[in-house]
C-alpha cells in the first residue's frame, strides 16, 4: 500500500491544481470559487468515506491534512483570541489610558510569567518550577469543576422535586418526574455498599437500579449513534444538492 502513496499524492495535486482550473474554463461558464470549493469538498468527503471499504493511503493523506489544518487554525485562534485580544490589547489600552485603570490591571503582567513556567518542563534542572504552575492550574480546575458540578446537581434536584410539591399531580410532567425520581433512588441504592444486601427486596431494588442504568446507557448510546447518522445524512445532502445539482448541473449543463 505504501508504494501507491506517491501516486495518490500526485493524483490529488493533479485534480486540485490541473483538473479543477481546467474545468474553470468550461465553455458553459465554468467553475466559480464556490464550485471549485464544493468539488474539492466532495473529493474530501468521498476520500474520508473510502475508509468504510478499506484503510488506504488516500484516506490517511486526507486525515493528516484535516489534522494539520485543524492544528494550524487552532494555533491561530489561540494566538489571536487569547494572546492578542485578551492580553496584548488589554495591556495597550491601559497603558494608553483609553480606559480607567482597573485595580486588577497589574495582574496582566503575571500572565507571561505563568506562561514561561510551563516551558520549564523541558528543563531537567529546573523542572520543579513547572510543577508550581501545573499544581496551581490543577487546583483551580478541580475547584471550578466541583463547583460547577455541584451547581448542576443541585439544580437538577430542585427541578426534579418542584413538580412534586405542588401543581397538577395528574400532569404527564409530574408523572415523568416521579418515574425519574424512582429511577434515581434505585441507581443510588445500587451503589450503596455500607451494609450487606440480604433478602429478596434488597436484591430486587439493586436489580432495578442496574436495569435503570442500562436503560440510561442505551438511550445515551442511541443518541450518540443518531447524532453520527445525522452527520452522515448531512454529507449525503451536501453531495446531492450542493455538488450534483448546484455545481455539476447548474454550472456545467445549465
Amino acid at each position: 500500500m505504501r508504494k501507491y502513496t506517491a501516486l495518490i499524492v500526485v493524483g490529488v495535486i493533479f485534480v486540485v491544481f490541473v483538473l479543477f482550473p481546467y474545468l474553470a474554463k468550461w465553455p458553459n461558464g465554468g467553475l466559480d470559487y464556490y464550485g471549485f470549493g464544493t468539488l474539492f469538498g466532495a473529493l474530501m468527503v468521498l476520500g474520508m468515506m473510502s475508509f468504510l471499504l478499506k484503510e488506504n493511503s488516500f484516506y490517511r493523506l486526507l486525515e493528516h491534512i484535516m489534522i494539520g489544518v485543524a492544528g494550524g487554525i487552532g494555533l491561530f485562534r489561540w494566538w489571536y483570541d487569547m494572546v492578542r485580544v485578551r492580553w496584548w490589547n488589554v495591556l495597550l489600552e491601559n497603558v494608553r489610558g483609553e480606559h480607567p485603570i482597573d485595580p486588577t490591571y497589574f495582574l496582566v503582567f503575571l500572565v507571561p510569567i505563568f506562561g514561561i513556567l510551563w516551558y520549564y518542563t523541558f528543563s531537567k534542572k529546573n523542572v520543579w518550577l513547572s510543577r508550581i504552575i501545573i499544581g496551581f492550574f490543577m487546583g483551580v480546575a478541580a475547584g471550578y469543576t466541583v463547583r460547577q458540578e455541584l451547581g448542576k446537581q443541585i439544580g437538577q434536584l430542585q427541578a426534579m422535586a418542584a413538580p412534586l410539591l405542588g401543581g397538577d399531580y395528574f400532569a404527564w410532567e409530574t408523572i415523568s418526574i416521579i418515574i425519574m425520581f424512582v429511577l434515581v433512588i434505585l441507581c443510588m441504592y445500587y451503589f450503596f455498599f455500607t451494609f450487606k444486601r440480604e433478602g429478596i427486596l434488597q436484591d430486587r431494588l439493586a436489580t432495578g437500579g442496574r436495569i435503570a442504568m442500562m436503560i440510561g446507557f442505551g438511550a445515551l448510546f442511541g443518541n450518540t449513534v443518531q447524532g453520527r447518522l445525522s452527520w452522515l445524512i448531512d454529507r449525503f445532502i451536501y453531495l446531492v444538492d450542493d455538488v450534483f445539482r448546484d455545481v455539476i448541473q447548474g454550472q456545467f449543463f445549465s
